[in-house]
C-alpha cells in the first residue's frame, strides 16, 4: 500500500500540470463549441433576413417593371388615341370636301340639263326655220313644176285623184309626230311606214283629216318626199316658229 500511494503522489506531481492543461483545453473547447452555437444562430438570422431582403428587393423590381409596362402601355394608348382623333379630324374633313364636291356636281348637272335644254331649243328653232323656208322653197319648185307640166298632165289621172278625195294647198309648216304613227300612202290608204313619236317633217298639202309628208328630216338634213306619204292629222301637232 505503501508503494502505491507513493506512485500515486509521483504520478500527481509528475502528471498534475498535464491534468491542468487538459482541463484548460476542455473550458477552452467548450467555450469554442458555445460559440459556435451562437455564431450558427446568428448565421440563421443573417441568412433569414438575407432571404426576407432578396423577396423583398424582387417584390420591388416586380413592381417598377410592372409600372414601367403599366406606363409603356399607356403611352401607346394615349398615342392610339391621337391617331384616332386625326383620323376622325380626317374623315370629318373629307366628308366636307365630298358634300361640298356633290353640291358642286349637282350645281354643274343642273347646268348641263339647262344648257341640253337651250340647245334643244335652239336647234329646233333652227329646224323650223329650215324647215319653214325649205317648205317655202319646196312651194315655189312645185309651183313651177305645176305651171310646167299643166299642159302635159293627164286630164284622166287629174279627174281621178280630185274623185278619191279633196286635195287643200297650205302655207308650208312643219310639223311633228306626237305619237308613234303609222304612215300611209294616200288617205286611207295602204299602211307602208311606221314613224317614231317626235319626228319632224314639213308639208303644204292637206285632204280633210290627213296630211301629206312633202319632206323629213334625216340627221337633221331635209329631204324630199319621193313618193305618196300621208299621216292622220291626230297623230301630229305643228311646231310654231
Amino acid at each position: 500500500m505503501k508503494k502505491i500511494g507513493v506512485a500515486l503522489v509521483l504520478t500527481a506531481l509528475l502528471y498534475g500540470d498535464e491534468i491542468e492543461r487538459i482541463n484548460a483545453l476542455v473550458k477552452e473547447i467548450e467555450s469554442m463549441r458555445v460559440g459556435y452555437e451562437k455564431c450558427e444562430e446568428h448565421l440563421k438570422l443573417c441568412r433569414s433576413a438575407s432571404t426576407i431582403s432578396a423577396k423583398s428587393t424582387q417584390e420591388q423590381e416586380c413592381k417598377n417593371s410592372l409600372e414601367n409596362h403599366h406606363d409603356s402601355k399607356r403611352n401607346e394608348i394615349q398615342k392610339l388615341h391621337s391617331q384616332i382623333q386625326s383620323l376622325k379630324n380626317q374623315i370629318d374633313s373629307y366628308q366636307n370636301d365630298l358634300k361640298a364636291k356633290s353640291r358642286k356636281i349637282a350645281f354643274l348637272q343642273q347646268k348641263i340639263e339647262m344648257l341640253e335644254t337651250k340647245r334643244k331649243e335652239n336647234q329646233n328653232n333652227a329646224d323650223t326655220a329650215n324647215g319653214s323656208n325649205t317648205c317655202r322653197k319646196e312651194l315655189v319648185t312645185v309651183k313651177k313644176k305645176n305651171e310646167e307640166s299643166v299642159h302635159t298632165r293627164s286630164t284622166k289621172k287629174v279627174s281621178a285623184e280630185i274623185t278619191s278625195y279633196r286635195i287643200t294647198k297650205t302655207q308650208p309648216k312643219t310639223f311633228r309626230t306626237l305619237r308613234e304613227a303609222d304612215i300611209y300612202d294616200k288617205p286611207d290608204g295602204v299602211k307602208i311606214a311606221r314613224w317614231e313619236k317626235g319626228r319632224s317633217f314639213t308639208s303644204y298639202i292637206e285632204s280633210g283629216e290627213w296630211v301629206k309628208i312633202t319632206g323629213y328630216f334625216i340627221n337633221r338634213k331635209w329631204t324630199s318626199a319621193k313618193k305618196g306619204l300621208w299621216i292622220k292629222k291626230s297623230d301630229a301637232f305643228e311646231r310654231k316658229q
